[in-house]
């Protein structure tokens, strides 16, 4: 997530059968088209984790609270985005008030070149050799 609420998807690379080695990996990055994001913490979770940023121990940090969710506020008028944190998945929740337009809603993907949605809902993108759902 960026302060600016592009949502970035980090994806691994295939292996490769000859030296079990990775291919690289590539980032698809979502954007709110029309719309505007305010990422914020939401849903305090039991885990903490420590960040140790350069050689500087005066920069390093213990003990940091995480989130299970991050609140992307109200993206459109009447409709507000809430990430949500599932073991290694990430769900997008829309929240629609009565009678908001949901036309509104547009995603921009970049990175992938091509873009199909599953019969079971779930997005499907293609990278010349790589496939990610």
């Amino acid at each position: 997530m960026t302060r600016q609420g592009d949502i970035v998807h980090a994806l691994p690379g295939r292996p490769r059968a000859a030296r079990r080695l990775r291919s690289p990996g590539w980032t698809l990055t979502e954007s709110f088209v029309g719309g505007h994001a305010a990422p914020v913490a939401a849903q305090p979770s039991a885990t903490n984790v420590s960040l140790f940023l350069g050689n500087e121990p005066g920069r390093w940090r213990a003990h940091v609270a995480t989130s299970a969710a991050v609140s992307l506020g109200e993206v459109y008028p009447g409709i507000s985005v809430q990430l949500k944190a599932y073991g290694k998945q990430v769900e997008k929740v829309f929240s629609v008030q009565p009678g908001a337009p949901v036309a509104v809603i547009r995603v921009r993907v970049a990175g992938a070149q091509g873009l199909a949605l599953t019969p079971t809902g779930r997005w499907q993108c293609a990278r010349g050799w790589a496939r990610c759902d």
